[in-house]
């Protein structure tokens, strides 16, 4: 049901947004959302429980995810996930290009690349806690994001970043 795939975001406004990308779904045929139910459930197993070294980072899942398309995943469903989660879903911890790390905050909304999200940094470089100033990766001359960081190695409590 849609209740169940919009569980998958944790609240994210912004991909609850994107769910409206599921309309998609009517103009193919029937079996198609049953596809997209097997995309996502295999994303919630692996954010939430993750294989032998624990929770996967949500970029890792998606390369996951997509090497099994054709095989395992239907391509369309697929690319219906990566529309609505980023490529970064929000609450991922990333490396950046300057060595810092960083949480990502919100998607892009405006149509920009998926891999330009608005991040909070945590971490300086050198590991110590950084001042958790937000930096929009899609502003020129900003920093990219290296890598998805799998959610124990910082050991951070990444919701922590959310509250006011």
């Amino acid at each position: 049901t849609m209740q169940q795939l919009i569980r998958i975001y944790r609240g994210d406004v912004i991909g609850r947004e994107r769910l409206l990308t599921v309309d998609l779904l009517d103009d193919v045929d029937g079996s198609i959302p049953a596809k997209f139910i097997s995309v996502a459930s295999a994303y919630e197993r692996l954010s939430a429980l993750g294989d032998d070294n624990g929770p996967v980072p949500g970029d890792e899942i998606l390369r996951r995810i997509e090497a099994g398309v054709g095989t395992t995943y239907d391509d369309l469903a697929v690319k219906i996930l990566v529309n609505v989660v980023g490529l970064f879903p929000v609450g991922t911890t990333v490396e950046l290009s300057t060595g810092e790390f960083a949480v990502v905050i919100e998607m892009p909304e405006d149509g920009r690349s998926l891999s330009a999200p608005m991040v909070k940094v945590i971490r300086d470089a050198s590991g110590s806690a950084a001042d958790g100033r937000m930096l929009d990766l899609a502003e020129p001359d900003s920093p990219t994001i290296k890598r998805g960081v799998p959610p124990g190695e910082l050991e951070v409590n990444t919701a922590s970043f959310f509250l006011v």
